[in-house]
């Protein structure tokens, strides 16, 4: 999945990417061996990972932004559950 930001937010994007440290000093890791990684409910943890360009091939600030999704994810019994359904266009677009 790839999707462009509009250049309206260029300079929120900026200061945002520019500050990205210390929101990750602040970042509180609970590891997947702790009693709090997983909830007593049956919501299922997916995978996603997210990659922020800043610029494009030519060189010119382009922000944009990849994304991986797994179609599927966890539940607290650490069983593989596929998702029923994914609509993809709905986050394409």
């Amino acid at each position: 999945i790839l999707s462009k930001l509009a250049a309206d937010i260029n300079n929120i994007f900026k200061y945002l990417f520019n500050n990205i440290h210390d929101k990750n000093k602040r970042k509180i890791y609970i590891p997947k061996s702790s009693d709090k990684y997983f909830t007593d409910s049956d919501i299922i943890h997916y995978g996603l990972i997210t990659v922020i360009h800043t610029f494009g091939r030519d060189l010119k600030f382009n922000p944009h932004i990849h994304a991986i999704v797994s179609l599927g994810g966890f539940n607290k019994h650490y069983q593989y559950k596929k998702f029923k359904y994914f609509h993809v266009p709905s986050i394409a677009n």
